[in-house]
C-alpha cells in the first residue's frame, strides 16, 4: 500500500519538488516521483446532452463536453487515466434505444470513443437484464471490474475483479465493487442468480493478491457516500475509493482511515479530477478538483460528434411531440412531497378509483421546467419500466405506512419518501420515532378497521418491507405502465398547475 507522506495542496512547483525530494530521502525512496493523473465520473444515467441553460448561465455537461474536457486533461498528461463509478443507465431515452444489440449500447461505443478506461456497473444497469449488461460488456473496449458481484455457486460475474494499469513505472491497481445488496435494488427476474456480495469483504480478500503488484490501489465503488465512509473504515492497503451511486458532489475529498473518498456529482456535469505524485510505493502529495464541464458550443471530434447529433435525431423524432403546457415548473423531492409527485398520484388515483394512490419518489427522476411537456419529458421524468398494481390494506396497517413514510422522510433514508394522493397526516419525531396525527382519507379522519384500496407500481410493492413495513395483500398487477397512463393525463388536461398542498406535514 502507498504511504501517504504530504496531503498539502503545493501551489509553487519548486517548492512542491523539494518538499517531495526531501521526502523521497527521509523515507529511503531512490526513485523518482511521477505523476498520477486519475479522472473519473459516476452516475451519468444517459445525459449524453448538455444541460439547458439556467437564467445566465452556460449549458453544461453532455459527451462532446466530457470529451473535450478529458482530451484537455490528456494533453496536460497523456497517460491520465479515466473511469466510471456506475449508474451509466436510466434517465435518458437513450437508454431505450438498441445498438449493437445492446440497449443504451450507444453510451458504451460514446465512452469507447472519449478513451474510458475501466467501470464497475452501478444497479441501474440492471434495470434491463443481465443479458444486456452482458452486451455492454462485449461492446466496452476497456474492463468493467467487479469482485462482489457472483451467482450462488461464487463464479464471478466479471472477467476482472480488478485490473492492473502499468504507467511506465508506477502501476494503479483499480478494483471494482457494486450496489449491495443487489437483489433489493434490481428486479430479481433482471439478476439470473447473481447477487453482490459484502463489498469490505470482497475487496479484502483481493487485496493480499494486488498490494505487491502495484503502487496504488484505488476501488471503484457504487454504494454511495455513507456506505463509502462506512467501507474505508474497514479494509486496508487501498488509497482512494472513486464512489457514485448517491450522487455526491465533493469539492473536496474526505480522507478517512488514511484513504481518499472522491466523487463527482451526477448526470454528465462534472469531471473529478485526482492528480498524485507516486513513487517507490509511496504516494508524496495530491490534489483533487471538480471540473464543471461548461459547454458553450463544444463540438466533440468527428465521429463522436456524427454519433452524439444521430442520437439525438432520433430521439427528438419519436418522442418530441408536444402534449401539455406546464402554468409552473414541476419540482422534485426526494424526501418532501412535490408539486410533480401529487399531480402523478392525483392522476393514477383518479385514472383507477382508488382510494389512494402511492409512488415512491426516487421513480421520479427529472424536474421539468414551466412551458411545452413533450413525450420526452415524461419519458425521462419516469424512465422505469414501472407498472400500475393494487393491493388492499386495513386503516391499521395504513398508519403502519404513514409512519414507515415519516421515519423515511424525517431520517432522510437513502430509498427516499413517498409521494401520496388521497390520503393526508402530521407527524412529529419523539425519540427518534414519529407520531401521527390529522390522518384522513379522502376528506375523512382514518378508519382503523376499514380495508383501503391503494394504487401504486409493481416496484414499490416488490419493496413493501423498505417502503411499507407491512405485507400487501390482495395484490393485482395490470399491463399498464405508469408513464403511459401520465402521457394520457396530459394529453387530456392540456394545461398543467400543480402545488405543494401540505398532504404530509411535520410539526416542530
Amino acid at each position: 500500500m502507498p504511504h501517504f507522506v504530504n496531503e498539502i495542496h503545493l501551489r509553487k512547483t519548486t517548492r512542491a519538488q523539494a518538499i517531495i525530494f526531501c521526502l523521497l530521502f527521509l523515507f529511503g525512496c531512490s526513485e523518482r516521483p511521477q505523476p498520477v493523473t486519475i479522472l473519473h465520473t459516476n452516475d451519468m444515467h444517459g445525459h449524453f446532452l448538455p444541460w439547458p441553460a439556467l437564467r445566465d448561465k452556460p449549458p453544461i455537461g453532455g459527451f462532446a463536453a466530457l470529451d473535450y474536457y478529458v482530451e484537455k486533461e490528456r494533453k496536460i498528461d497523456p497517460r491520465a487515466l479515466l473511469f466510471d463509478c456506475g449508474d451509466l443507465m436510466t434517465g435518458n431515452l437513450i437508454c431505450n434505444i438498441n445498438f449493437k444489440d445492446a440497449e443504451g449500447g450507444a453510451l458504451i461505443e460514446m465512452m469507447n470513443m472519449i478513451g474510458y478506461d475501466g467501470m464497475v456497473f452501478g444497479n441501474h444497469e440492471l434495470d434491463k437484464p443481465i443479458s444486456n449488461l452482458r452486451k455492454f460488456m462485449e461492446i466496452a473496449e476497456f474492463p468493467f471490474v467487479c469482485a462482489n458481484f457472483t451467482d450462488s455457486a461464487g463464479n464471478d460475474f466479471t472477467r476482472e475483479k480488478y485490473h492492473i494499469y502499468n504507467l511506465g513505472g508506477v502501476k494503479v491497481g483499480v478494483i471494482g465493487v457494486t450496489y449491495h445488496k443487489m437483489a433489493g435494488m434490481a428486479d430479481p427476474d433482471n439478476l439470473e442468480g447473481f447477487n453482490s456480495t459484502e463489498p469490505a469483504e470482497a475487496i479484502n480478500r483481493v487485496i493480499p493478491e494486488l498490494d505487491p503488484q502495484t503502487d496504488l490501489i484505488v476501488v471503484l465503488s457504487h454504494l454511495g457516500i455513507e456506505a463509502d465512509r462506512e467501507l474505508a473504515q474497514k479494509i486496508k492497503g487501498v488509497d482512494i475509493i472513486l464512489g457514485g451511486h448517491s450522487h455526491t458532489r465533493l469539492d473536496q475529498p474526505e480522507k478517512i482511515n488514511g484513504i481518499l473518498i472522491c466523487q463527482a456529482g451526477s448526470h454528465a456535469r462534472y469531471l473529478g479530477k485526482l492528480t498524485l505524485q507516486v513513487a517507490g510505493d509511496t504516494v508524496f502529495s495530491w490534489h483533487d478538483t471538480l471540473i464543471a464541464m461548461v459547454t458553450d458550443s463544444l463540438k466533440a471530434d468527428g465521429p463522436l460528434q456524427a454519433l452524439i447529433d444521430s442520437l439525438a435525431g432520433i430521439i427528438d423524432e419519436r418522442f418530441g411531440a408536444v402534449i401539455g403546457t406546464l402554468v409552473s415548473d414541476w419540482e422534485t423531492a426526494y424526501q418532501a412531497e412535490s408539486n410533480i409527485g401529487n399531480w402523478v398520484t392525483d392522476m393514477l388515483r383518479a385514472k383507477t378509483g382508488a382510494d389512494i394512490a402511492i409512488v415512491n419518489s426516487g421513480g421520479i427522476r427529472k424536474r421539468i421546467p414551466a412551458g411545452p411537456i413533450t413525450l420526452r419529458d415524461v419519458y425521462e421524468m419516469l424512465p422505469f419500466e414501472n407498472y400500475v398494481s393494487f393491493f388492499d390494506c386495513s386503516g391499521e396497517e395504513l398508519q403502519t405506512i404513514f409512519a414507515a413514510n415519516a421515519d423515511a422522510e424525517a431520517g432522510e433514508r437513502s430509498y427516499g419518501s413517498l409521494q401520496i394522493s388521497g390520503a393526508s397526516y402530521a407527524y412529529e419525531m419523539k425519540d427518534g420515532r414519529p407520531i401521527l396525527s390529522q390522518m384522513k382519507v379522502s376528506g375523512k379522519r382514518l378508519d382503523p378497521k376499514k380495508i383501503y384500496r391503494i394504487a401504486t407500481i409493481d416496484y414499490v410493492i416488490d419493496n413493501a418491507d423498505k417502503y411499507f413495513k407491512i405485507t400487501p395483500s390482495n395484490i393485482k398487477e395490470t399491463n399498464l405502465l405508469l408513464s403511459d397512463l401520465i402521457v394520457e393525463c396530459i394529453k387530456e388536461a392540456k394545461v398543467i398547475d400543480s402545488k405543494v398542498e401540505g398532504r404530509i406535514k411535520r410539526k416542530g
